[in-house]
């Protein structure tokens, strides 16, 4: 499966298309003609914009996540130098 690397913005859909006979329009549902069904790829816009949403807040996990680790760092470093001058 080679799409599952991918966030789900893409997936497949079926889609029943009825031809009328009366007119060279395909019709999406409806009485008359011959029905076909098509499996086409479909994309998920909302699965797109939450992709982007996702990825910001991850990125600003990882900044605050450093930023924790180098005021815990400082913050050791400041109660080392208090104990050894008392």
């Amino acid at each position: 499966m080679r799409g599952l690397s991918v966030c789900l913005s893409v997936c497949v859909c079926a889609k029943y298309v009825v031809r009328n006979d009366r007119s060279d329009k395909y019709a999406e549902c409806g009485g008359g003609g011959r029905g076909f069904l098509y499996t086409v790829q479909c994309v998920l816009p909302i699965n797109l914009f939450n992709e982007k949403i996702f990825l910001l807040i991850w990125f600003w996990l990882v900044f605050v996540a450093v930023a924790t680790f180098v005021n815990l760092l400082h913050w050791t470093a400041k109660l080392s130098v208090l104990s050894v001058q008392v």
